[in-house]
């Protein structure tokens, strides 16, 4: 928000999703949050920022925030994978999300008719169930 990080995602995404897990909502404050995967070698990032885990869960991302002002700008769900929030993009444009995950903790009712998994897809580990 201050400017003082930025980030360059290089490549496509891999996925483009809606996050409504408690630790997102947390740790931004937000009842959802716009995300895109990428691989962490595809996302670079320059300025001083600080580690952040917000909750004691076991499948809560490490985040990256701008030491000067906290912001949350990069999230890493896992060592492979860095999630950018389109939030804080110039330009949304690009975003065209292909389903919501972990709406198990949701509070929004989203309109829209993308998949709502409760956790996470099967190839992403979750149990695949989608809520009705």
């Amino acid at each position: 928000a201050c400017g003082a990080v930025s980030f360059e995602a290089n490549g496509e995404p891999r996925l483009q999703l809606y996050c409504h897990c408690r630790s997102c909502l947390t740790a931004h404050a937000a009842p959802v949050i716009e995300g895109a995967l990428f691989k962490t070698s595809d996302v670079t990032f320059t300025g001083e920022t600080t580690r952040v885990t917000v909750t004691g869960r076991p499948d809560a991302a490490v985040r990256f925030a701008c030491a000067k002002c906290g912001t949350k700008v990069i999230n890493e769900p896992n060592p492979k994978l860095r999630l950018i929030l389109p939030s804080l993009c110039e330009s949304r444009e690009w975003f065209k999300p292909s389903m919501h995950i972990h709406f198990q903790d949701h509070v929004l009712e989203p309109r829209d008719d993308l998949p709502k998994y409760l956790d996470l897809p099967a190839p992403m580990g979750g149990s695949g169930k989608i809520a009705e």
